[in-house]
């Protein structure tokens, strides 16, 4: 078996800055799906979201659940009056 060098350890860095949870990186993107209105088609908010600087790979992985969120923004917005 071979025995662990920590000579040759590498430490994980952080990529995206902060760990962030699921719903609260969702949030965020539905907000700026808003901002840019460009929740109605999903290729739409998957460009405007990595054009924002937004991962890719969670654009797209969550696309479903953050346009929905971007969608009840909308929605309270008019409900609310404001």
């Amino acid at each position: 078996m071979m025995s662990f060098n920590r000579a040759h350890a590498v430490p994980l860095r952080l990529i995206d800055g902060p760990l962030v949870s699921r719903a609260d990186m969702v949030e965020r993107m539905a907000k700026d799906l808003v901002r840019f209105d460009s929740f109605r088609n999903q290729a739409d908010a998957i460009r405007s979201l990595h054009g924002a600087g937004h991962s890719m790979v969670y654009a797209v992985m969550m696309i479903d659940d953050i346009r929905q969120a971007a969608m009840q923004i909308v929605v309270a917005r008019e409900m609310s009056g404001s």
